[in-house]
């Protein structure tokens, strides 16, 4: 037995004796700041080298050879190369094991040395942050303590010092860097949560959805109860259009039944993927939930409405009409539901009633607004705006309502005040600012047909009288340019407080009709 265990033994050393050491190429230190000068060069021209000479495992490449080869295979430099750039350079080198690193400056003749360690054998990435100090000996030391236990995987690393610069190069966009020091975490800390969490967002950003699902997937499995991992499982399963596994992943957030912020999500899911029941039940649920989600008003009456179920499209789009009262595609399909139910006048008879039996019934008095509005009885619409207005003087939609009379009926200085009270009561109401421009395209236009009168009656004058009919026209043209131009910056403030797809196309067409008045009535040298 004993005579067997010595030649094991003899046998282990013989390979051992014979194995080819492996060789190592140092592609580049970088120093972050000048204080690191020194410490860079003694790295490149000295330290590596008397490191790797006391070690008999690994051969250091030639770095004069090493930084040629590296130079000649590819015109970008060395730390800008991606992973399988590296990989394939240090192939074709010879290398075994690429380094790489830089240098910080930490004060007290103290120096942050970050050393990357890549395999062209497994393709590992390890990254590992120590402290050097300015003294040779002391440096060396460190080196030998910190840089051959990541070769040999024999180090207990810092998995937080490392995820601390993954972190920092997270938050500075350095994105690549962040991958592999994330990956570096995950070499020394296999389960951890937040380095996944970490790769999943990054590869989401740069794109790469199915490795971002993956990661994000490693993440859920570590930590199922984790809710901002849900949620962005949620966002790359909807981006890649794999909408019941979005759902599910929503439906297992911990405040899913309480938030109505997610119940929207899941509808709108429900409604890409043609599950309209079911889309429609999460809309109630979130209805049931709060009165404050507006949004859920409309895209219910919107999905009904879309679906020819007028019926009951009719109360979701009444409610969502006093919510967004300035809609207009909202109060046309509102006018439509009335139409295809045969229900107008009913519904005008029946708010009437209602105001009748009980004088302080606000909704009564904004639906019977809306229901004047859709068949252009605007007259009707202005006078129940007005008692509106006394009953409900502090809620910005009742000057809405009033401000949108007053601008269907042309008359745009009440118009205006009524706008601009809106904005006294909510300074971010991009409805008012919408009628704002209505009012001054209007008035805008009012000028324009004058001017256009006045061009028209020069063609026929001579001598004085045609003189003065021009001053008129161009002042004209002129007042309805700076009409045009306050219109349009009414327009684009709107714009900017709105995401609402049916007003930004609302808004977009506007645009489009003010830019070819303003390039109508623009000042002429002729």
């Amino acid at each position: 037995m004993r005579k067997s265990i010595i030649l094991l033994l003899c046998l282990f050393l013989a390979v051992t004796l014979l194995a080819e050491p492996i060789k190592v190429a140092l592609g580049n230190i970088d120093k972050k700041d000048r204080d690191s000068d020194y410490i860079v060069n003694r790295l490149m021209k000295s330290d590596f080298k008397t490191l790797f000479k006391a070690n008999e495992k690994y051969e250091l490449m030639d770095i004069k050879k090493t930084t040629k080869s590296i130079q000649a295979a590819n015109s970008k430099e060395f730390i800008y190369l991606k992973k399988e750039e590296k990989l394939d350079l240090a192939k074709k080198i010879g290398a075994e094991i690429i380094i790489w690193g830089d240098v910080t400056s930490s004060g007290n003749n103290t120096f942050r040395l970050s050393i990357n360690i890549l395999s062209t054998k497994t393709d590992e990435f390890i990254n590992t942050v120590f402290t050097v100090a300015k003294n040779t000996d002391e440096r060396l030391a460190a080196m030998q303590e910190n840089i051959f236990c990541e070769l040999d995987n024999s180090c207990q690393g810092s998995s937080d010092m490392i995820m601390d610069i993954a972190m920092q190069q997270y938050s500075t966009h350095n994105f690549e860097q962040a991958a592999e020091s994330f990956l570096a975490v995950l070499g020394s800390d296999p389960k951890n949560t937040q380095a996944f969490y970490y790769l999943g967002a990054i590869s989401y950003i740069e794109r790469n959805y199915d490795k971002a699902i993956e990661y994000f997937q490693q993440a859920h499995e570590l930590d199922p109860t984790n809710d901002d991992i849900l949620n962005q499982l949620s966002i790359v399963y909807t981006k890649t259009e794999m909408y019941e596994e979005a759902v599910a992943a929503l439906e297992k957030m911990s405040d899913y039944s309480e938030n109505p912020k997610i119940g929207m999500r899941v509808a709108q899911l429900y409604r890409d993927i043609e599950y309209y029941d079911m889309a429609q039940e999460a809309y109630e649920n979130v209805i049931a939930l709060t009165d404050t989600m507006d949004l859920a008003y409309q895209e219910l009456g919107n999905l009904l409405f879309d679906l020819e179920y007028y019926d009951e499209a009719l109360p979701y789009l009444e409610e969502a009409s006093i919510r967004f009262p300035e809609d207009n595609a909202l109060n046309k399909k509102l006018a439509t539901a009335y139409k295809k139910t045969g229900k107008i006048e009913n519904a005008i008879k029946q708010y009437n009633d209602l105001i009748a039996s009980n004088p302080d019934n606000l909704k009564a008095y904004y639906n019977l607004v809306n229901a004047y509005t859709s068949i252009n009885d605007y007259q009707k619409a202005l006078d129940t705006a007005l008692k509106l207005e006394k009953k409900d003087s502090k809620n910005p939609n009742a000057y809405i309502m009033l401000a949108n009379s007053y601008s269907s009926l042309k008359m745009y200085d009440e118009a205006e005040k009524a706008a601009k009270k809106v904005l006294k009561l909510a300074p971010k109401d991009y409805q008012a600012l919408r009628i704002l421009s209505e009012i001054y395209q209007g008035r805008g236009y009012v000028k324009y047909e004058k001017y256009l009168e006045y061009d028209e009656k020069t063609k026929d004058l001579y001598g004085t009288e045609a003189d003065d009919m021009i001053e008129k026209r161009d002042t004209a043209k002129q007042q309805a340019y700076d009409l045009f131009t306050n219109s349009m910056e009414y327009v684009s403030q709107a714009k900017s407080l709105t995401s609402q797809a049916s007003e930004l196309g609302y808004i977009t067409e506007r645009e489009k009709t003010l830019k070819q008045l303003l390039e109508a009535t623009k000042k002429s040298f002729f």
